[in-house]
């Protein structure tokens, strides 16, 4: 029983007797313990397994760390348990709760153990415990649940006694450590004992006596007292009876000699050994005053008792020779006891051995391989006699160490070479003998060295013959092979001969086959394995070990058919494909025999075109950043760099990226013809416009305009008006290879020669004084003493810019090709400037997209200081057309606008977030002022009053709000009215 059972029986004989209707436990800490509850759903089964029933009270106790045992719950089933006690019977399963302190120490891992009252007896049992059939431990450290209603669920059960009885048994004098419940007998075995019990001497005054709760010591000798165990319920009940003898016996057996060695059929000096007779002495008592008699277990195999026909001491004889154990023991209340350890004396019989011979034929020598370990072949041929001898263990030794290596302790003899030797077999005992040995070194192993192996189908025979002859290895090294080849199909056959003397590996291919489709060789060595030879032919096995290849006929490789697929969707990608020629011809190793590339000479060290391989094989994958002429190239590894295996050139058309509105576009590569002009533009084009030519789109018409005859010419600048976003493709055209532009006097529409983004500076080589160039939505500049300047940073891929010749004859300058410049690849980033810094809180809304055109304009403020923290607003009727920032001193404007309309103007300061009107109005036109001569603004009213009141009369025709959006009335804060003379003033409500 556990630890907890004993204490919890002393806790209940100290209790006494108690009414039936008193739980012992009854649960004083079932709410002393907040912190959480173990939950456990349990099965509880009396006697033979039946389900929970009877009259009994179940408790959960906990043995806290400071031995203290605390119920923690209880319920009972006679009709009084409440709902919290007991599950509802109908369900026949028990949740129980377990409430604990598991921040306390004393309630940390702690047992859980579960006790039974049998109301009609009183009685009190521990209860079994397990989950799924495994007895199980519940102990704390959180709070956990076991088993659950649905199951399975812990298993409680109670197996009762029938009958109970005490047998009679020993004791000896100052034995007290006989524990009593340990004496009682069940029926049936295993049955459950009571613990609130009490155990009661009859007829012992002082002989012995109960020094615990149930612990029986001895204090005198007496015979045939009686003890029985009765229930702490009434104090009278007897639940089992029984007598005991209280003796003094030894108490100990110690083995004073662990090992003897004797000679068989010797018995005098085994009896007089194990009768304590000799010198060295057999064993001892405690105490060595007890008078016990000594009895032997022995072997009846090893040792002959011959028991003294005078009833004297027995004599102990050895019979067979070997190692066996002897164990002395003593009786005690019937019971042998044994020494402590060793528990036992081995006795060695030693006998000797008169003879040594081979069982071996006369004349035959051993044979074996190189490799073989033979020493348990030897071993299984030296015969020693008698077979009983003690020393069974034999030398082996030779004095040419070049053809054995025998370990040092004789358990291994390994062949190392192939010849003749000898060994010396020694024994101890009876001298030694010579055996002859003969080693082989034959090949046990085969290899193909490459497999498959591939030749074209003009080799010829012999050289095919050879290769596969020597694409044969075995081992181990230095070993000869008896090697065949074979083929299933008779298509050749070979292995290794002696040709006059000299081993040739040799492979033959039948006069009338042809070097065709794929053959499988089959190489096969052959050798005697001597692991069960016993020196005659009739035992000599062979053994053998194989190896196949394939040998392949291919079709040589003069070329490959080269498929390029442009993806649909974006033709910048696509596949390529390989087929080989002729069909079915053998690649080989194409990763390692080819190099495959993608090049588009026309950009020079530009990385312009990713290849990459793709499943199926022959399948690659392919993707390029720029337009124009690309050529797939197989290069075979090995020949010249200009000489390719096989190539493919195709041609990567141009992205045109068209958005919804007016924009003005131009194609870096490649003319767009009349009538290719509706594929560009798609069916939503509303206008189009170069700086000759018109292009209409029109529902009914369709498509009509001097536009479908010219087309569109390559870095031709046009202005498109589109419904929707679209993206075409264009092909024939090449990289710009002109460096000049042609500027005609005034007004120029160019389009943009790069493939990436440039800075303005890096643009026009030999720009003029006076030149301007203008975008449609990222501002202009103008070419002055000092370099460019103005809002426009950037020459952007794939836009048109107008570009002001300001001489009165055609200029030619320069511009940078980057193609053919050597210009660094990769978009330029824009200085930093009033603008860029402005794009992302400008508080001038506006829709550049809905204006073909647009006015630039070079203006200066001369009454502001700190310039740049200024922006200017445009507007056209109250609307919001366009904004306008501040560069070293001057002002920057765009407008988007149509020509003639009356634009004025606003100034914001930034910091301050102050609005002022500017008195100037401007119709609109291309361009006015310049860097030399700016067009000068003013404020309406002094800039240190701020922003004034202004009147409301019958003068106002409409009200807008600072982004240009009409309102019914001014409302609080700053607002815009604007006067039947056509001027706008500010109005501040407060």
């Amino acid at each position: 029983m556990k630890k907890i059972v004993f204490l919890l029986a002393t806790i209940v004989c100290s209790i006494g007797a108690m009414a039936q209707s008193d739980w012992p436990w009854s649960n004083p800490h079932a709410n002393d313990n907040p912190q959480d509850r173990t939950v456990i759903f349990a099965d509880f089964t009396v006697q033979n397994g039946t389900p929970y029933q009877g009259n009994f009270t179940l408790g959960a106790f906990v043995l806290t760390s400071n031995n203290g045992a605390e119920c923690r719950w209880k319920a009972i089933d006679n009709g009084q348990s409440t709902k919290t006690d007991m599950s509802d019977q109908t369900k026949k399963f028990l949740k129980i709760e377990v409430p604990g302190n598991y921040g306390q120490v004393s309630d940390v891992d702690c047992p859980i153990i579960f006790f039974a009252r049998d109301e009609a007896t009183g009685l009190i049992y521990e209860l079994g415990e397990s989950l799924n059939d495994e007895s199980i431990d519940l102990t704390w450290g959180e709070a956990k649940t076991y088993g659950s209603a649905s199951g399975p669920r812990v298993r409680l059960w109670l197996k009762m006694a029938t009958t109970m009885t005490i047998p009679e048994f020993d004791l000896l004098v100052g034995d007290n450590e006989v524990n009593l419940y340990s004496k009682v007998e069940r029926t049936p075995a295993g049955s459950s004992m009571p613990i609130n019990v009490s155990w009661v001497l009859e007829g012992v005054t002082d002989e012995a006596e109960i020094w615990s709760p149930y612990y029986l010591k001895g204090l005198k000798p007496i015979k045939g007292a009686t003890v029985k165990m009765v229930s702490n319920v009434d104090n009278t009940t007897v639940l089992a009876s029984g007598t005991f003898n209280v003796l003094k016996h030894a108490t100990a057996i110690k083995i004073e000699t662990s090992e003897i060695t004797v000679e068989k059929d010797d018995a005098t000096q085994l009896t007089d050994f194990m009768n304590n007779q000799l010198s060295k002495k057999a064993y001892s008592l405690t105490p060595t005053d007890a008078n016990d008699q000594v009895y032997w277990e022995v072997s009846s195999e090893y040792i002959q008792e011959i028991p003294d026909a005078n009833n004297g001491p027995t004599k102990y004889k050895p019979i067979k020779g070997g190692t066996t154990t002897i164990r002395p023991y003593f009786l005690q209340n019937g019971n042998k006891v044994y020494p402590a350890n060793p528990a036992s004396i081995t006795v060695k019989i030693n006998v000797t051995a008169t003879n040594l011979t081979l069982n071996w034929p006369s004349g035959v020598t051993f044979k074996c391989n190189v490799g073989d370990d033979i020493y348990q072949r030897i071993k299984s041929i030296v015969k020693i006699t008698p077979t009983e001898a003690t020393i069974q263990d034999f030398n082996i030794g030779t004095q040419d160490e070049g053809y054995l290596t025998i370990n040092s302790d004789m358990t291994s003899v390994v062949a190392k070479k192939a010849g003749k030797t000898s060994v010396m077999i020694t024994h101890i005992d009876v001298g030694e003998t010579e055996l002859q040995i003969e080693i082989f070194n034959p090949a046990k192993t085969v290899a193909a060295t490459k497999n498959p192996m591939s030749f074209s189908e003009s080799a010829s025979k012999t050289t095919v013959g050879n290769a596969i002859a020597n694409n044969v290895t075995w081992g181990p090294t230095g070993s000869t092979p008896n090697l065949t080849l074979t083929t299933t199909d008779g298509w050749g056959s070979g292995g290794y001969v002696n040709t006059g003397n000299i081993w040739e590996k040799t492979f033959t291919i039948g006069a009338n086959k042809t070097l065709t489709g794929d053959h499988v060789i089959t190489a096969t060595v052959s050798w005697n394995d001597y692991s069960n030879y016993d020196g005659t032919d009739a035992t000599i096995a062979t053994a053998s070990a194989s190896c196949t290849f394939t040998v392949s006929f291919y079709k040589e490789l003069s070329g490959f058919t080269i498929t390029v697929s442009p993806n649909a969707s974006d033709p910048t990608q696509g596949t390529i494909t390989l087929e080989p020629e002729p069909t079915g011809a053998e690649i080989g190793d194409l990763a390692n025999d080819f190099t495959m590339s993608l090049v588009a000479a026309q950009y020079g060290n530009w990385s312009v075109a990713t290849l990459t391989p793709a499943t199926p094989a022959l399948s690659y994958t392919y993707t390029t950043t720029l337009p124009g002429q690309f050529v797939f190239k197989v290069h075979k590894n090995g020949e010249a760099d200009d000489v390719y295996f096989a190539q493919q050139a195709f041609e990567v058309p141009a992205l045109v990226q068209l958005a919804s509105g007016w924009q003005w576009k131009s194609h870096t590569y490649g003319n767009v013809a009349g009538n290719e002009l509706q594929a560009l533009f798609g069916k939503d084009l509303i206008e189009a416009r170069t700086q000759e030519d018109l292009l209409y789109n029109d529902k009914n018409w369709g498509y009509y305009g001097s536009m479908n005859q010219t087309g569109i010419s390559q870095s031709q600048m046009y202005k498109a008006n589109i419904n929707f976003a679209v993206n075409s493709y264009i092909k024939g055209g090449s990289p710009r290879e002109d460096g000049t532009l042609k500027l005609q006097p005034g007004w120029n529409w160019v389009g943009s020669p790069y493939f990436y983004d440039r800075k303005v500076e890096n643009f026009l080589i030999t720009p003029s004084v006076g030149m301007v160039i203008v975008s449609k939505s990222n501002g202009s500049t103008e070419y002055g003493a000092n370099g460019w300047k103005g809002d426009l940073k950037l020459i952007k891929k794939g836009e048109g810019y107008l570009i002001y010749n300001n001489s009165t004859s055609v200029v030619n300058p320069q511009i940078h090709i980057e193609v053919f410049g050597g210009m660094t690849q990769g978009d330029e980033t824009a200085t930093a400037s009033a603008r860029n810094r402005a794009a992302s809180t400008s508080v001038w809304q506006y829709d550049h997209s809905r204006f073909a055109n647009n006015m630039t304009m070079v203006a200066e403020m001369p009454q502001l200081k700190d310039a740049e923290q200024y922006t200017i607003g445009a507007f056209v009727d109250g609307e919001c057309r366009g904004e306008g920032f501040f560069e070293d001193g001057q002002a920057f404007i765009t407008v988007h606008c149509n020509s003639g309309e009356q634009v004025t103007f606003r100034l914001h300061n930034e910091l301050t977030d102050e609005y002022f009107d500017i008195d100037q109005v401007v119709s609109a036109k291309q361009r006015v002022g310049s860097l030399s001569t700016p067009f000068c603004m003013t404020v309406k009213d002094e800039m240190s009053t701020g922003i004034h009141t202004i009147r409301q009369d019958d003068q106002t025709t409409g009200h807008y709000d600072l982004n240009g959006r009409i309102i019914d009335t001014p409302r609080k804060g700053v607002s815009i009215q604007r006067q039947k003379d056509g001027t706008v003033r500010k109005v501040v409500v407060r």
